[in-house]
């Protein structure tokens, strides 16, 4: 994914699921989700350069799950010469260590700096059929394979880069 902006981002599982692939199921209405259930292996944040005197951050902040608390891993610099770098696993007791299907809780955030790269390692389940989770888009061709933008189909700061996507 490349980012175009330095604001935080929520990561949800059904954003994981469209990143994952989807599939055209209704002309510029609905994509089908090609897994069913997801769970994240490793984030790696690849900061943009810093500009001179100005600090460039990576962060991403795992949701705990139940009553246990958030967890944050992060790197800023102000040196032009060294990005920030930030590479983890979701800690035990997390929403990103457990198996997610579709939904609007928040799995894990992001910020990372302008012109950064975000690379995500997971585990699918295939889905049975391709009706079992739908993703409103603007633009689907019935039949075309597309990977939707992380942040999802609406906001597309985190694209895809050498993917088919739906913006």
């Amino acid at each position: 994914m490349n980012i175009s902006n330095t604001a935080v981002t929520n990561i949800t599982a059904t954003d994981l699921l469209g990143a994952a692939g989807c599939i055209g199921s209704v002309t510029n209405t609905d994509v089908a989700a090609l897994a069913s259930s997801v769970r994240v292996k490793r984030v790696t944040l690849y900061g943009g350069s810093p500009a001179q005197g100005a600090a460039s951050t990576c962060r991403v902040i795992w949701s705990g799950a139940a009553n246990s608390p958030d967890v944050i891993k992060s790197d800023t610099v102000m040196n032009a010469a060294r990005n920030p770098f930030v590479t983890d696993i979701p800690p035990p007791r997390s929403l990103a260590a457990f198996w997610q299907q579709a939904g609007t809780q928040v799995v894990f955030s992001v910020q990372q700096s302008a012109g950064g790269i975000i690379d995500i390692d997971l585990d699918l389940c295939l889905a049975d059929v391709l009706s079992g989770t739908t993703i409103p888009v603007a633009v689907a061709v019935v039949g075309t394979v597309y990977y939707l933008a992380l942040d999802g189909p609406t906001n597309h700061l985190l694209v895809p880069v050498g993917l088919p996507t739906t913006h």
